[in-house]
């Protein structure tokens, strides 16, 4: 079986790590698994260690990344698209491989006009493709397809190899508070400075993640915002890869899976919520659709909700310890793994990737 993942953004830094992650676990199973991107990979990355064959594209010309993609298309067996835009028409290339367009976002714009948009669009995408592949029902719900397509769920996964249980945390006197995730205005993020500065001073906030060049001007003015409101010496703005994350996720007291609480994020799953628990770290984290669904199926010692609102962050931060207490319970903690499984990329690729592709070439 040869399986060609395509997708848009940078690989395989902050932006891909899924299809990193599937094209790793397809090659040790024995499977040929090829990733073609449409962008350049990061420098901080471009020397990982791949076990498979990386094609970067050109995207500033449609004609020409068709072109650039045809030769790999023709090779395949599967080719699983992470939909993006403007390579919707592949299946045309060819139509020996089998196609699997997978979703995995509603748009995430925060301009209502401009996200119904993009989201008929995201409708309109699979017309052409064999399968259907959504992260949760929430997803699939909010993006049924137009023309009646097989559809199947592949869950939002993290790395097992790089976020897996921290040791206790050793006392220090201080209350870390983390934010792993995208960098930029969308995120709101100056909503967590001004937390941060109604905080006593034990407590301290690290923004770590990634982001374009065009979003660093916005991790400048978290600074700025920071040195305005008295809590600049308590900020720390970090941008690092994924591989070096755990050791920051080790050290703190609360890891904040934060979105604005705004429509386009309700059903979406923050990743990084995941991967802190995997890591053993208590979360706190707004309260959308999915968070509040997901908490029901974890345990409500595993994740604390807030609204998003300043007022509301700033009260749950002060009165976690209660919390983080319950959350580090060893029969809290024993049985924490096996709840998180189903959410690993090794657990998915064994049990829902390699059987669907079996599945659509006939050899199940």
């Amino acid at each position: 079986m040869r399986v060609l993942f395509v997708r848009h953004g940078l690989f395989p830094g902050y932006l891909a790590p899924e299809t990193k992650e599937w094209a790793k676990h397809l090659w040790r199973r024995g499977v040929h698994a090829e990733v073609a991107v449409l962008g350049e990979r990061t420098p901080e990355s471009a020397a990982d260690p791949l076990e498979f064959p990386v094609h970067c594209i050109d995207p500033s010309n449609t004609f020409l990344a068709y072109r650039a993609l045809r030769p790999l298309v023709e090779r395949a067996d599967i080719v699983h698209y992470v939909l993006g835009k403007r390579l919707e028409f592949m299946p045309l290339l060819s139509r020996r491989p089998k196609f699997v367009f997978n979703h995995i976002s509603v748009s995430v714009t925060g301009r209502a006009l401009e996200d119904w948009a993009i989201n008929m669009g995201k409708r309109l995408q699979p017309f052409l493709a064999d399968h259907v592949v959504f992260t949760d029902e929430a997803l699939a719900a909010a993006l049924k397809p137009i023309r009646r397509i097989p559809t199947s769920l592949l869950p939002v996964g993290y790395p097992d190899d790089l976020f897996f249980p921290c040791p206790p945390p050793v006392p220090d006197g201080g209350k870390r508070l983390l934010y792993h995730g995208a960098v930029r205005p969308l995120r709101r993020l100056d909503e967590l400075v001004k937390v941060l500065a109604r905080l006593p001073v034990e407590f301290t906030l690290t923004i770590v993640g990634g982001g374009s060049a065009a979003d660093d001007s916005y991790r400048q003015s978290l600074g700025g915002l920071a040195a305005s409101l008295g809590c600049a010496d308590r900020l720390h703005l970090l941008k690092k890869p994924q591989a070096e994350i755990r050791p920051l996720i080790e050290g703190a007291y609360l890891c904040l899976g934060y979105v604005p609480m705004l429509e386009c994020y309700q059903d979406q799953f923050v990743i990084k919520t995941i991967e802190a628990l995997a890591c053993h770290r208590p979360v706190l984290a707004t309260a959308t659709r999915f968070t509040t669904s997901f908490r029901e199926a974890m345990g409500h010692d595993r994740l604390l909700l807030t609204d998003g609102t300043v007022d509301d962050m700033v009260a749950k931060i002060l009165g976690a310890d209660e919390f983080v207490r319950r959350f580090r319970a060893p029969d809290n903690l024993a049985t924490l793994a096996e709840n998180l499984a189903p959410y690993s990329f090794r657990h998915i690729v064994g049990t829902s990737l390699v059987p669907l592709y079996e599945t659509m070439l006939g050899n199940a």
